[in-house]
């Protein structure tokens, strides 16, 4: 079963601004850094369910604008059921040129009733990530009860 995640430019970094309590709105830097530093964003999806059942995520592919040399941390999450809130973190490496398409092969002790998955790092090259999509294996239906 798929769960498709489709969030344009997610991590997509353009020129940055600050706003005055005036309500004016200032572009403060231009570029790829923020005054030389590397730019580092978070993302987090909402909680999807895996609709009644306890689920294992198995497979995330993550399709996006290839960049030189950023890497992001992955975070997969799932919770809601007996095994308690479960995270394992991925290195995924950007570089590359045109589209790059990237499978990450999640651990099997990922088990749950929802899912969420985190993207953060730190970051030059303004990665733009167009899709994520999670293939998750139904366990179960049924809770179990002590």
């Amino acid at each position: 079963m798929l769960i498709t995640h489709y969030h344009p430019c997610i991590l997509y970094l353009g020129e940055l601004y600050q706003a005055a309590d005036d309500g004016r709105v200032y572009n403060t830097e231009t570029g790829l850094t923020d005054n030389t530093v590397a730019i580092q964003p978070l993302g987090l999806t909402k909680r999807y369910s895996f609709g009644g059942y306890l689920g294992m995520p198995h497979t995330l592919f993550v399709r996006l604008e290839a960049v030189t040399a950023d890497t992001l941390t992955c975070k997969v999450l799932c919770g809601g059921s007996e095994y308690g809130e479960i995270q394992r973190e991925y290195s995924i490496n950007l570089a590359g040129s045109n589209d790059l398409e990237i499978k990450v092969r999640l651990h099997r002790e990922l088990l749950g009733r929802w899912v969420s998955i985190e993207f953060s790092g730190s970051v030059s090259n303004r990665p733009a990530i167009r899709e994520v999509v999670l293939r998750w294996i139904p366990i179960r239906s049924a809770r179990v009860s002590v």
